[in-house]
């Protein structure tokens, strides 16, 4: 999978379903997101690090950590909806508590998965399939000013055998770029203004001066 079946930083993921064959709900919470309690590993009864509303053994964690330790974790929480197809694919969206919704896509052949803001602006992407080691990884970076939206967008390689699957998870609770590009090869850096690619000038480090349709000059400014 290379770098040339990006266009404009979003992987396609256009698909049609045959049948939904299950829809199933979970809440869970990451026990490294949460203050250290060492009670908790006994609370994690199938060990998957997660206290989840159903684990894998059909047994409720949350429930069972709140009421016997006398907690709420529900700041902590993720809430997901799990779908499954009958042609093998599987869609999990999660909403974590900063308001980041989490689109996880599997299939037969890739995982996807796309990360929008409480704002509904797309801020990450992930994708590989299961023919090569050589994953993507997108950054969507949104600056607005006025009535414009300067968006940055980098596009990272990564080899899919030395990642760690929670860096979405953590870049879900955190929203910090380096738990997603920590170890990636930036490829491809290019620039949108209000969603149509434009040329800009760096006047320093984090300043990108452009031209709006009327030949007016924008500065922006990368936190």
């Amino acid at each position: 999978m290379g770098i040339e079946h990006i266009q404009h930083g979003v992987f396609n993921t256009n698909f049609v379903h045959k049948k939904l064959d299950n829809e199933t709900y979970n809440s869970r919470v990451a026990l490294w997101q949460i203050p250290y309690d060492k009670r908790f590993s006994s609370y994690d009864t199938d060990k998957s690090s997660w206290f989840e509303s159903v684990n894998k053994n059909f047994d409720n964690e949350i429930e069972r950590v709140e009421k016997n330790l006398n907690i709420s974790l529900t700041r902590y929480k993720v809430y997901s909806k799990i779908q499954e197809y009958d042609d093998g694919q599987t869609t999990e969206t999660s909403v974590y508590p900063n308001g980041n919704r989490v689109k996880v896509i599997r299939n037969n052949n890739y995982v996807f998965t796309k990360i929008t803001d409480k704002e509904g602006n797309v801020v990450a992407e992930k994708y590989y399939n299961y023919e090569s080691n050589d994953g993507r990884k997108i950054i969507h970076k949104h600056i607005k000013q006025d009535n414009n939206t300067f968006t940055i967008v980098r596009v990272f390689s990564y080899d899919t055998t030395k990642n760690r699957s929670t860096d979405v998870i953590n870049y879900g609770y955190t929203s910090l770029e380096s738990t997603l590009t920590n170890g990636c090869k930036l490829e491809k850096e290019y620039y949108l203004l209000n969603g149509k690619e434009v040329k800009t000038e760096k006047t320093d480090e984090f300043e990108f001066c452009i031209k709006d349709e009327k030949g007016n000059k924008i500065i922006f400014t990368e936190d």
